[in-house]
């Protein structure tokens, strides 16, 4: 039988990391559920929808001159699908430190062409429209980054002023592009009523949605701008939030 004994400093360490180890448990478990109950919700209308919809197009009960819309209906469904599952297997990367996507070297034209219309579509589904400007000087100026990073996080900031900046003064966003030394930077502005007060603390954190918010709220899990700026932090960039003197912020 051994005994060790502990002077009165060592046994403070030892139950600060105890203690420590403990937080850490309970809020990965936290967390844990969160996602779970997030990402749980968020199936569930789409599903029900593709549960729907097909069973009534394999029974023959929808009229022909419905059958088109059931079908938009459920391409929508399906994207909306297609998007979820992508953020959240990217965050999941993120998470793991894992590397998204090749780097290249190209100008702001061509990176822009891999995703401008995806994005015009994401729009136009509410029928909006996204202006685009790129700064005239940088037409010829060549960058490295992960195109392919870029374009989720874009998409995940026109998606959300989809879903969130309604209903919008200017029914559009602008999307500019502007050089910074050596670097770019890409704005994304809106025109809706702004990020309520409440939620700033917690935008640019993962899952920040309750149930009631879910319920309450368009379709979401609260990731795409968590998503959004480990991303942009990946790319040795930042996403930031431009303020306006008012009652409400617009993200940019």
């Amino acid at each position: 039988m051994r005994y060790d004994v502990l002077q009165r400093g060592q046994t403070k360490t030892v139950g600060f990391a105890s203690a420590t180890l403990l937080f850490g448990v309970i809020r990965l478990s936290e967390r844990r559920a969160t996602f779970v109950s997030a990402v749980t919700h968020e199936l569930r209308t789409p599903l029900t929808t593709f549960r729907m919809y097909a069973e009534m197009l394999a029974e023959k009960m929808v009229p022909v001159e419905k059958q088109q819309d059931y079908a938009n209906t459920l391409c929508l469904q399906a994207d909306r699908l297609s998007h979820l599952v992508e953020n959240v297997l990217q965050f999941a990367r993120l998470e793991r430190g894992a590397d998204f996507g090749s780097v290249e070297t190209l100008t702001a034209v061509e990176m822009l062409g891999r995703f401008e219309s995806r994005i015009k579509e994401r729009a136009g589904e509410v029928d909006w429209e996204v202006r685009v400007e790129i700064e005239q000087s940088i037409n010829e100026f060549r960058f490295s980054t992960q195109p392919a990073t870029v374009e989720q996080i874009i998409f995940n900031l026109v998606d959300n002023a989809c879903k969130y900046a309604r209903p919008s003064s200017q029914p559009r966003i602008d999307l500019t592009i502007l050089r910074h030394g050596k670097t770019l930077a890409i704005y994304v502005q809106d025109f809706g009523p702004g990020v309520p007060v409440k939620y700033r603390k917690r935008m640019f954190q993962p899952f920040c949605k309750s149930d009631q918010d879910a319920e309450n709220t368009a379709p979401g899990v609260g990731l795409g701008l968590a998503l959004c700026r480990r991303m942009a932090s990946s790319l040795g960039g930042k996403l930031k939030i431009a303020y306006r003197k008012s009652k409400f912020d617009r993200v940019s």
